[in-house]
């Protein structure tokens, strides 16, 4: 019975080593996220739509680019996201 009770609590404590240290990967990440996906494309967007109308000619940007990063790039950023957070999670899973 003691050899059960000692294995159980050895599993215990290296699930949540496991899990702490997942935790810290996905803290990680969604750090980089707000930075990456939330912050960066504001002030991308604000700063070309800023530089489009001041310049005329948008520093050589045309509206049909603007349209390409906000419909095109921003929803890869988060679709590369989902898919590193649903990787990570199936190594946990392991």
């Amino acid at each position: 019975k003691l050899f059960f009770l000692n294995r159980a609590e050895h599993y215990m404590r290296e699930n949540r080593t496991r899990l702490h240290k997942f935790l810290e990967s996905i803290a990680l990440l969604a750090e980089s996220y707000i930075v990456v996906a939330v912050a960066m494309p504001l002030f991308l967007i604000v700063m070309l739509v800023i530089m489009f109308w001041v310049s005329g000619s948008g520093a050589q940007m045309s509206e049909g680019m603007l349209y390409g990063i906000v419909l095109g790039f921003i929803p890869l950023i988060h679709v590369a996201y989902a898919f590193l957070v649903w990787s990570s999670s199936k190594e946990q899973e392991m």
